[in-house]
């Protein structure tokens, strides 16, 4: 077992587990009736003049901000899942196999929850 087997099989847990906080962050309501910024200002100027300065909920501009969460989720998810695997071609004694099937079978795992995640 190389020490370089255990730095990347660490390394693909580290990607992995990224994955799933930003897929957790696209997860965020960003309501701008909830937004806790939005909510301030709507206290201090009223309800009624922050909908007369247009503040409609349908031009709330990150609208699309957990598809793209959810995207760049499953990009860092692939990377880890292609990075363990070339690992694995590149070192495949015995050792090595058991040192990288945890962050390979983790890796898997994740990819396959943030597909279901879009559909679910």
């Amino acid at each position: 077992m190389s020490a370089t087997v255990v730095l990347l099989g660490g390394y693909v847990l580290l990607l992995a587990l990224g994955a799933l906080g930003v897929e957790r962050l696209g997860r965020v309501s960003t309501s701008p009736r909830t937004s806790r910024v939005l909510a301030g200002h709507r206290r201090a100027v009223g309800e009624q003049d922050a909908a007369a300065a247009g503040a409609d909920p349908s031009h709330w501009p990150h609208t699309d901000s957990r598809a793209l969460h959810e995207v760049i989720a499953r990009v860092v998810a692939v990377a880890a899942l292609v990075l363990a695997l070339v690992v694995l071609l590149v070192h495949h004694s015995a050792a090595d196999v058991a040192v990288l099937l945890v962050p390979l079978v983790v890796a898997v795992a994740v990819l396959t929850r943030l597909m279901r995640a879009r559909r679910g």
